[in-house]
This record gives C-alpha cells, sequence and structure tokens, in this order.
C-alpha cells in the first residue's frame, strides 16, 4: 500500500521523481518483513514459504549485482537485463500456493526449477566475469579469449556442480529430502538411531513421503480388534478406513494397489496402494498410501522401495517396542532402587542417629572423654552425610536449592580441589518429585565421575531452571575422554556403570543427555529437559 501509493503521487507530480523507486523498495522490503515475521511464527508452512524467500534472493540479488556492473559503467547496456528476473517474485508465490495442485506436471516443475535457477545463477556469474574481462588492458583477441575462457568455465562448473546445485535445489527449495535412489539407504541409516515412534514417524512423514512425492499416507496398527493410527498425513482421522474390515476385504499379506473405484468401495477414494507390515509370520500394522504425484500412479519401482521401507519400519517399530518395555524396565527398577535408598536412610535416621544419640545422652559425664566425643561426633557426619547420599533432605526445598547444597558439600568434602561452581539463578519453581530426584542423581553422579577420574581442578554447574524448561550442564577441565559416538552399549562395554547411570535416569524422565569430550580437553554434562517430556507440569510455590 505505502509503495502503490509513492508511485500515485510520483505520477501526479506530487513527489519527486525518485519516490516511485523508493516506493518498490517499500513494497519488497515490507513484504519481505511480513515474509520472515510468517517464518519464524508459522514453523508448519516453513517449507512454501522457504520458496517465496528463495524467489526474493534470485529475483533481486541478480538484479541487484547486474545493477552495480552497470552502475560503474564496466557494462552500461547490462542495466535494462537487471529486470529479466523480476518475475521470479510472483511465480514464486503461485508456485509456493499451487504446487501439490499440478498434477501430473508438478515432477517436471521440479526439474525446470531447477535448471532455470542455475541458468540464473549461473548466467548471472558469467555476465559479471565477462564484465570484469572489460577493465583488462586491450589486447589482440581479448573479446574471442573472454567468451572462450568464459564458456570453458561454464561447462566445467555445470559438469562438475549441477548435480550438486540440484540436489541443494530438492532440499532446500522443493522440500525433496532424499534422491528416490538413496532413499531407502537413507531410510536405514535415519531409523537405526531412533527409539520412539514420534521420530519414526517424522522420518516417514515429513521425509520419505516428500522424497517420494506422496501427499497423502496414514500408518496403522494392528491393537487386537482395534487400530491404532501411528500417523495420519495430508487426510483427516475420519476419512482412515477401520483396520479390522479393511482387512477382511483386502488380502494382509501381500501389496496391493487400488484403483479409484475399487478405492471408494473398499477403504474411501484417496487410498491407492496398501502394503502390510508384517515381520515373520505376524501382521504390525498396514501402510495406507494416496495420491502420488506426477501421475497418480505408482510404478514397479516405486512399491518396490515402499516394500522395503514397510519391511525395515515393522523391525523398526519391534525395536521401538522393546526399548518402550526395557524403559519400563529401567523405570522399575531405579524407582525400586531409589524406595531401597530411601528406606535405608529412614532407618539410619530412625534407628542408628536415634539410638547413638540415646546412648551419648545416657553417659555419666565422667564417662564422656575428649576421644569419645570426636569419634562420635565423626560417626554422626559420617552417618548424616551417607543419609543424605542416600536421600538428600534439601530436595523438599526444590532443585535448586538441593543443586546448590550438592555443591557446597562437595567443596567441603574436597576441600576446594576440585573447586566446584554453581551458577544458575536462582528459582522457586518445582517440578514433578521423580524428575527433581532423577536430575539431582544425574548432576551428582557427573560431578563425582569428574572428582575421581577427571583430575579436574574446576567443575561447574551451569544452566537454567524455567517453568518450561531444565538446561543444565556439568563442565570439568580434565582430562576427558573421546565420547564420539558413545552409546548405552559402549558404556556397558567401557564398564561406565556410572554413566550408564546417568542415560538410563535421563531416559526414566525423558530428558536430552547428551557427552561432549575429547582427550585432554575435559568433559561436559548436557542435560535438557522440558514439561513435554512429563505429565505433570512444574508449578511455584504459593
Amino acid at each position: 500500500l505505502l509503495g502503490g501509493l509513492a508511485a500515485l503521487l510520483q505520477w501526479f507530480e506530487l513527489l519527486p521523481k525518485v519516490a516511485y523507486v523508493l516506493g518498490f523498495g517499500v513494497a519488497l522490503l515490507g513484504s519481505l518483513a511480513f515474509l520472515a515475521i510468517h517464518y519464524v511464527r508459522r514453523k508448519d508452512e516453513r517449507q512454501r514459504l522457504a520458496v517465496i524467500l528463495y524467489s526474493f534472493a534470485l529475483a533481486l540479488l541478480p538484479s541487484a549485482l547486474l545493477g552495480i556492473v552497470s552502475a560503474l559503467n564496466l557494462a552500461p547496456r547490462l542495466g535494462g537485463m537487471a529486470l529479466l528476473t523480476l518475475p521470479i517474485l510472483p511465480a514464486g508465490y503461485f508456485y509456493a500456493i499451487y504446487r501439490h495442485q499440478f498434477g501430473g506436471v508438478e515432477l517436471r516443475t521440479n526439474r525446470l526449477i531447477a535448471r532455470f535457477v542455475y541458468l540464473i545463477v549461473l548466467g548471472s556469474g558469467v555476465l559479471v566475469v565477462g564484465a570484469a574481462f572489460a577493465v583488462l588492458p586491450t589486447f589482440p583477441g581479448r573479446n574471442i579469449v573472454a567468451v572462450l575462457a568464459t564458456s570453458l568455465a561454464a561447462t566445467l562448473i555445470t559438469l562438475t556442480m549441477y548435480p550438486r546445485f540440484e540436489r541443494w535445489v530438492e532440499i532446500r527449495i522443493l522440500g525433496i529430502p532424499y534422491p528416490p535412489e538413496d532413499i531407502l539407504e537413507s531410510y536405514l541409516l535415519r531409523i537405526t538411531t531412533s527409539l520412539r515412534k514420534s521420530s519414526l514417524v517424522h522420518i516417514l512423514s515429513k521425509e520419505v513421503m516428500p522424497s517420494l512425492l506422496i501427499r497423502q499416507s496414514a500408518l496403522l496398527l494392528t491393537k487386537g480388534s482395534n487400530n491404532e493410527i501411528l500417523y495420519a498425513d495430508g487426510i483427516s482421522d475420519e476419512a482412515i478406513p477401520p483396520l479390522p474390515s479393511f482387512l477382511e476385504q483386502t488380502d494382509a499379506s501381500s501389496t496391493h494397489q487400488l484403483h479409484p473405484r475399487e478405492a471408494e468401495a473398499e477403504s474411501g477414494p484417496w487410498v491407492r496402494l496398501s502394503i502390510p507390515l508384517t515381520l515373520g509370520e505376524q501382521t504390525l500394522g498396514i501402510w495406507l498410501l494416496g495420491k502420488h504425484d506426477p501421475d497418480d500412479t505408482y510404478t514397479g519401482r516405486t512399491i518396490a522401495i515402499l516394500e522395503n521401507i514397510a519391511r525395515q519400519t515393522a523391525m523398526a517399530l519391534v525395536n521401538i517396542e522393546q526399548a518402550e518395555q526395557l524403559q519400563l524396565f529401567y523405570r522399575a527398577d531405579i524407582q525400586r532402587h531409589e524406595e531401597e535408598r530411601s528406606r535405608l536412610a529412614r532407618t539410619l535416621h530412625d534407628e542408628i542417629l536415634n539410638q547413638a544419640a540415646l546412648i551419648y545422652t545416657s553417659l555419666e559425664p565422667s564417662a564422656l572423654t575428649e576421644k569419645f566425643e570426636r569419634e562420635y561426633r565423626l560417626l554422626d557426619q559420617q552417618t548424616r552425610r551417607m543419609i543424605n547420599n542416600l536421600r538428600p533432605a534439601t530436595l523438599q526445598w526444590g532443585l535448586h536449592i538441593a543443586l546448590e547444597n550438592l555443591a557446597d558439600e562437595l567443596n567441603e568434602r574436597s576441600n576446594g580441589s576440585p573447586f566446584i561452581e554453581f551458577a544458575i539463578p536462582y528459582t522457586d519453581v518445582r517440578y514433578p518429585p521423580e524428575c527433581e530426584e532423577q536430575i539431582y542423581r544425574i548432576v551428582q553422579q557427573a560431578c563425582e565421575n569428574a572428582m575421581r577420574h577427571a583430575r579436574a581442578s574446576r567443575i561447574q554447574i551451569v544452566g537454567s531452571l524455567t517453568a518450561i524448561t531444565i538446561g543444565i550442564q556439568v563442565i570439568d577441565d580434565g582430562i576427558g575422554f573421546d565420547a564420539k559416538g558413545i552409546r548405552l552399549t559402549s558404556f556397558m562395554e567401557r564398564r561406565q556403570y556410572g554413566l550408564m547411570g546417568m542415560y538410563e535416569r535421563a531416559r526414566v524422565i525423558g530428558a536430552e543427555f547428551e557427552i561432549e569430550s575429547a582427550d585432554d580437553q575435559g568433559t561436559t554434562i548436557h542435560l535438557r529437559w522440558s514439561t513435554t517430556s512429563s505429565p505433570n507440569p512444574p508449578s511455584s510455590p504459593m
């Protein structure tokens, strides 16, 4: 609006002639600002917005570059060519909005876009290089040399760089994460490290399906007489057919391609292909696939890729289920362990300390020698330290106070070597009791490891505790170790049971646990937890 108003006023000569140029700049920059805000706030639409933002870059950068060349009188005739890339802007808008409605021409359009973008970038570079020859001293055949050198460079760059450039355009602009020929290998590499259903769903729906240009899909798992919708993309849950009836109408042991009339009768108008998820003779579920570009049909090659992915998905689901069961066992074992520690702490406090205090108070003053009192105080201190290690009483006042007290106790025990620095801003936010206890234990174990094995001179406990997230790092300047590719099995092989316990405790509460370390470069333990990891939100005391 501002740009149009400036142009209109300049048309009636109410503003200087430069108003049109300024209005045009306001229109472009204003639109770009709104797109940037939209990009930050609407995460689900970032892929479409990325197309428009790249359109801005393609439309303006070559124009600016050629404008500079023209302004420097290196190639005055090129100035008008700077406007040739501006139509990319509306084209980018229309493509972002209607790309999934192109039907059979989308795949061809995607390839055409990659070639067009490459020609824009390459052409701009060629024109700049050509203009650079204009500043060279004149010599016989200069123009011929310039043309030959530029052509040779453009050819070599195209031969070596175009496939990589086309792949970059597919990933960054068109939102196609994997090339079809590499998708199976890439999928196998990804799912080997995914032990959560949410990660598997993200890989399938946000990476595999866009790479194969499949716009509608749903994965159903068998759960007795009912079915569990693992994910549904491009369709509503109501459009998914009941799994038992669908299995009765189709052969659940093999892939079944449905024609539109057949799909309408059996499962709804959108299903075009059904692939069972089987492991041995057991059917775990079924994968329903709908609209597929460019021509809404599935070729034999595509079906073969999808069947391989379905087999790997079935194995991944079994592994995920086993991992979830193991996590339940870990959780139960850790909970039993903590209950036993609490019982021992109560026994030491209620029976041992109280009985020792009773004996002390029942003695005659003449029997309280200096040596006896010294030994009694030492016994009392050691027993209370054991009780605190078994069940830290300070947790009843909150996680921050408990961690600060832990740092003070460790400093007292080590006499400042190593020195434990506690630098977490104070907060009175309370978290679920299990979360507070596990995080306390992880930080405690991290400090104990650094004190015993790292030969550190300084240990830092830093981070923040907010109502939404917990982020804590335990950093030491010790000898460190090689932590590349370290996993739970690595802890067991190296007999690093302290690290293994920290990892298990983090998994129990759904926290992220990461070790960053290298030889002679110290160690950093990263611990991150959020309210989405727990069904019980944190609270602030009244």
